[in-house]
């Protein structure tokens, strides 16, 4: 690579204006009328990209603030919090209006005669650049760390000219329309989910007779308003006459949590869970800890996991569940409960699905105590009712609910990797490692 096909700017040089906004005590919702404002949260700056769903509204005094609304071409980075979110990077490609700045974060105004916003993004987020801010922040713990303004505008980014700027940021431009797709069809895919499970747990799947004497086998009971006779009253809704229910504790074999006392950490071993580590219905891996054999051992006297198990966040972020999917060791912390089904009684896939359907969470809701802090405890996870098909209707109906769930894990694959391209192509196009034509 040629010297010259990179020149050093101070960020200061490259910009019209940076702001930061104020920190005051917020609403926790987003913006539900075309005259309110938004706040921005720092998790709307994160390195998968730019989420302006992440905000709050702040009281009215705050609203109208014209010069730290967010627009298009922007660059956004985090300036406090634990040390992992400070100097974060993301460029806007499109937000919604009446979105600010917080006083968390930095709002860089690029001059577009001089710079392109998503090379100016990549020239920060560069290992360079993020070691520079790194070794400048400051703070009294690794939980609370900040740096100034002023600290990114001295900041030095490596640019190649304005026309290679605009080259790359096109190419970035592409890759990021393949990751929109990906996340329509996600979201897509998520609300087809939600829409089946409304009726295949109140329908269920008619499987009487066989599929020669009953026309209607294997497909949807018959609504209703259709066919009243087949549905009984319940406290939880209509429901097939044939099905039953009862309460979790009786349909499992135990029901606990994880280790009450703090372990000690490793570098590699077995991984170990926290209640953030689970979302969406899956375990998120590259969130967990690691710990010892030996400590695993100690940990896992009470439950070894298994294929089946099913995990239920229980303590903060409560009500989140997760699928184990193999016999692969891990350890997981008192804040997560684990339920074993008795596979004579309940489908533990059925079970795991059953959690998530709206008569359950609002189980769930009314039997959440506490302030500061919610938290279910596990005699009232127990009390959790679940209704009960035949052992052969609730494997019918997850392996419905199990072919869009293996599109919608397809899917966040694909966005992950095209996420990873991208990350890939910000540094090798930037440097001019590889070359656009």
């Amino acid at each position: 690579m040629n010297d010259s096909y990179l020149q050093t700017y101070k960020v200061r040089d490259l910009l019209i204006e940076h702001v930061s906004g104020p920190s005051p005590n917020c609403e926790e919702r987003n913006i539900q009328s075309d005259n309110e404002w938004g706040l921005l949260k720092t998790t709307a700056v994160v390195w998968d990209g730019w989420n302006p769903n992440a905000h709050k509204v702040p009281p009215q005094e705050y609203w109208n603030k014209h010069h730290l609304e967010v627009k298009s071409g922007d660059v956004l980075v985090t300036k406090a919090g634990p040390r992992n979110r400070v100097g974060v990077v993301v460029y806007v490609d499109k937000t919604p209006p009446h979105l600010m700045v917080s006083g968390k974060m930095i709002g860089l105004k690029p001059n577009h005669k001089v710079v392109d916003y998503r090379a100016l993004a990549a020239a920060l987020s560069s290992e360079s650049s993020q070691r520079y801010l790194d070794i400048r922040t400051t703070g009294m713990a690794e939980a609370q760390l900040n740096f100034t303004n002023q600290l990114l505008l001295d900041t030095e980014v490596l640019l190649p000219a304005l026309n290679v700027q605009k080259k790359i940021s096109s190419v970035l431009s592409n890759v990021d329309n393949l990751i929109d797709k990906t996340e329509s069809l996600i979201d897509k895919y998520f609300a087809i989910k939600q829409g089946m499970m409304n009726d295949l747990f109140t329908r269920g799947i008619d499987l009487s007779g066989t599929p020669e004497t009953n026309q209607n086998y294997g497909k949807l009971r018959p609504s209703i308003t259709e066919s009243p006779g087949i549905y009984k009253e319940t406290k939880l809704g209509w429901l097939p006459k044939d099905w039953g229910h009862n309460n979790l504790k009786k349909i499992s074999n135990a029901i606990g949590d994880g280790v009450h006392y703090s372990v000690q950490r490793v570098e590699e071993g077995v991984p170990f869970l926290f209640v953030s580590c689970i979302k969406n219905g899956e375990i998120q891996w590259d969130k967990a800890a690691c710990i010892s054999q030996l400590t695993y051992e100690e940990i896992s006297k009470n439950c070894k996991p298994y294929k089946g198990l099913i995990l239920f966040t229980a303590v903060g972020s409560y009500g989140r569940i997760a699928y184990v999917k193999d016999d692969s060791p891990f350890g997981f912390e008192r804040n997560i409960a684990y339920i074993k089904p008795i596979a004579a009684t309940i489908n533990s896939r059925f079970l795991f699905y059953s959690l998530q359907t709206r008569e359950v969470k609002d189980q769930v809701e009314s039997l959440v105590m506490g302030n500061a802090q919610k938290l279910i405890s596990l005699g009232n996870l127990g009390r959790i009712i679940i209704n009960l098909p035949s052992i052969h209707e609730q494997e019918t109906i997850h392996k419905k609910l199990d072919i869009i769930d293996s599109k919608i894990e397809s899917e966040i694959i694909l966005n992950k990797k095209y996420k990873n391209i991208k990350k890939g192509l910000m540094h090798d196009l930037l440097t001019g490692k590889v070359r656009v034509n």
